[in-house]
């Protein structure tokens, strides 16, 4: 019977070369060794190819929200970021009213938008307030109706807590952080869509809200804004009636007490 001889295949991937070299038979019986191969200049052991993957195309960033949102309230937190929370969603019309607790981060270093913790209840038309340590302080509003429940967001984690209820549920109120750190929250409009005088103050250090006495007039849609020497100026706004009012009151954080400031033109 024949002999069938071993035949090598040897594929060189360095040159592409495909070489067939054959062994000789020899008469006893066994193959006489091939001769060795020749290395034609490659390198004994061959190194190992590592393949170089360049770097990923960064994703161009558009500068816009995660989240369509109207009626939402944004506040420069203490590192410069601006945190954007709540609102009313783009299902919003005169006959339907969807407001959302998502909360979102904008880097002014980085123009990137980032997903943040959502609050605990839904809410728009309410105030937010950067409290003197870091954290946000959010009040009233609406949700799932008028809302009196306030709640604080965590700036170690960026989660968000209940911190009691307000005196009375209210929107379109104002909120001013007074010298010492208590926030003054007045007035503004209650469930039954009537103006509300009454005004109440939130302390960060207790985490607890007390009333603080009523305006000479009830009002929404007003403006607060804090004077040199701590006082808070209120001005304007509409009354239960919806007649726009020229008036301004003052109130005294010594005293918490309000006091007429004259006609505002």
């Amino acid at each position: 019977m024949a002999r069938i001889c071993a035949r090598p295949v040897v594929i060189l991937a360095a040159s592409a070369l495909l070489a067939l070299l054959g062994a000789s038979c020899g008469g006893g019986g066994e193959p006489t060794p091939a001769p060795p191969l020749p290395n034609f200049g490659i390198p004994t052991p061959w190194p190992t190819l590592v393949p170089t993957v360049p770097p990923p195309t960064p994703v161009p960033v558009k500068g816009d929200m995660t989240k369509a949102r109207v009626g939402h309230t944004a506040t420069v937190l203490i590192d410069g970021r601006v945190m954007v929370t709540g609102g009313l969603d783009e299902t919003f019309s005169t006959t339907r009213r969807r407001s959302i607790s998502s909360t979102e981060i904008y880097d002014s270093a980085s123009g990137i938008w980032s997903a943040a913790g959502r609050m605990v209840e839904w809410r728009a038309a309410y105030t937010n307030t950067l409290l003197g340590d870091g954290r946000v302080l959010v009040a009233g509003g609406w949700g799932v109706g008028y809302e009196s429940s306030a709640e604080v967001s965590s700036r170690s984690s960026g989660t968000w807590s209940l911190t009691g209820e307000m005196a009375t549920k209210r929107l379109r109120h104002t909120a001013v952080l007074l010298e010492g750190g208590r926030v003054l929250v007045a007035v503004g409009r209650n469930e039954f869509r009537l103006a509300v005088p009454g005004t109440e103050i939130f302390d960060p250090a207790l985490n607890t809200w007390s009333e603080t006495g009523d305006m000479a007039e009830a009002r929404f849609t007003h403006r607060a804004t804090l004077l040199q020497d701590g006082r808070v100026l209120v001005t304007g706004g509409w009354a239960a009636m919806r007649a726009s009012l020229s008036s301004a009151e003052i109130f005294d954080p010594d005293t918490d007490t309000w006091s007429p400031a004259g006609g505002a033109q």
